[in-house]
């Protein structure tokens, strides 16, 4: 998020979950709280991912879209609760008591039959969130170009489905113990998300008029919600976010951790 101000549409969104979850607390995260996160945690990852900090440094570069999709991974992982994207509003059939109490995450089936990547819910250090990482830390260091990214399976919706599958099976010839006491639920998309796709709605600009009484013209047009919310709190979908990069570096992952090993190590010697 780039402002800390709510559209009507977007307070829309709120009232349902409130009225669904209503023992649920509602937190939006602007750009400084997704950055504290992952920086000013102190040590607290050092030990659960140790890669992180290096690979985030060397080798996440393409656009923010990037780092929510890791972010939202590790908020999860840390505190638990329920993620989605500013746009979705429950449908009908998701409610609080929609999830069993015996329930570690819940999901919903995306267009391919994979865990939904836009909404999702799980308890704090779960098995999904963590091998979904390790899935990312694999894909990221495979980069050869961090400037070309196909988020979607690096850090998106295939890469949590790779977690998933890793942490509900039980491995080749069933040799793994699964996670028996993590029930996990996925339920169908139909009536459990509404995502303002579709739905058009009035959306009023002002426009400066060329006469010479200075008087402004206001002028209608007919957008979807999910558009409307967009521009009246200054957000973007991640596609025409990355479409606009530029100046993004180009060059493989690991030589960006090689080339920032280095300087950090000259850095400590002159330290001394």
């Amino acid at each position: 998020m780039k402002t800390r101000c709510i559209s009507k549409d977007m307070m829309d969104i709120v009232d349902i979950w409130k009225n669904q979850f209503p023992s649920y607390n509602v937190y939006f995260h602007d750009d400084s709280a997704v950055d504290a996160l992952f920086y000013d945690s102190g040590n607290y990852w050092s030990d659960i991912f140790p890669q992180l900090q290096q690979l985030m440094t060397s080798c996440v570069k393409y656009g923010s879209a990037m780092k929510i999709d890791i972010w939202r991974v590790l908020i999860l992982y840390r505190y638990g609760g329920i993620y989605s994207d500013i746009d979705n509003a429950p449908g009908p059939k998701l409610t609080e008591f929609t999830i069993e109490k015996n329930a570690s995450a819940f999901f919903l089936s995306d267009g391919w039959d994979r865990p939904s990547h836009w909404l999702h819910g799980m308890e704090p250090n779960h098995p999904i969130s963590f091998h979904t990482m390790l899935v990312i830390f694999e894909n990221l260091l495979k980069l050869t170009n961090v400037s070309k990214v196909r988020l979607v399976h690096v850090t998106g919706p295939e890469a949590l489905r790779q977690g998933y599958t890793t942490a509900i099976s039980t491995g080749e010839n069933d040799l793994r113990k699964p996670y028996q006491e993590k029930l996990v639920y996925k339920f169908a998309y139909r009536d459990y998300v509404y995502q303002n796709n579709n739905e058009k709605v009035p959306y009023s600009s002002i426009m400066n008029s060329n006469s010479n009484d200075n008087s402004n013209t206001t002028t209608t047009t007919m957008i979807t919600k999910k558009e409307r919310i967009q521009i009246e709190m200054n957000i973007s979908h991640w596609t025409k976010i990355v479409y606009k990069a530029v100046d993004i570096p180009t060059g493989m992952c690991i030589d960006y951790i090689y080339e920032n090993a280095l300087k950090h190590q000259l850095e400590r010697q002159y330290a001394k």
